[in-house]
C-alpha cells in the first residue's frame, strides 16, 4: 500500500501541468510512522487529497501532512476552512515548490 501512495505522489510531482505550489498543512511529525498514521486519519476525515511532504530543517527531519496542491492561496482558503472545521484547528496554507532531481 505504501508503494502505491509513493507512486501516486511521484505521478503528481512529475505531471507536466501548471505550477500548483500551495498546500494546506494539517500536521507535522518527526516520525515517518506517525506521519503515515496521521495521513490515514486525515484521509478518513476529509475528501481532500493528502500527501506527506518530507523535509529536512534546521530543527531536524519532519514529515508534514498536507492537502493539495492548489494553484493559489485563494484556491486553498475553502479547503483550509473545511479542514479547520473538521478538527484541524491549526491548519495553515503554505507555499512549497516540490521538484524531483533529474537524472543526468
Amino acid at each position: 500500500m505504501k508503494f502505491f501512495k509513493l507512486v501516486a505522489l511521484i505521478g503528481l510531482l512529475t505531471a507536466p501541468a501548471a505550477h500548483a505550489d500551495y498546500w494546506v498543512s494539517v500536521a507535522s511529525f518527526q516520525s515517518r510512522d506517525n506521519a503515515e498514521a496521521g495521513l490515514l486519519k486525515a484521509q478518513s476525515q476529509s475528501g481532500e487529497a493528502f500527501v506527506v511532504i518530507a523535509r529536512e530543517t534546521s530543527n531536524g527531519f519532519f514529515y508534514r501532512i498536507a492537502a493539495g496542491p492548489y494553484m493559489s492561496v485563494s484556491d486553498a482558503k475553502s479547503p483550509l476552512q473545511d479542514l479547520r472545521d473538521s478538527g484541524y484547528g491549526s491548519a495553515s496554507v503554505s507555499y512549497t515548490h516540490l521538484t524531483l532531481p533529474t537524472n543526468r
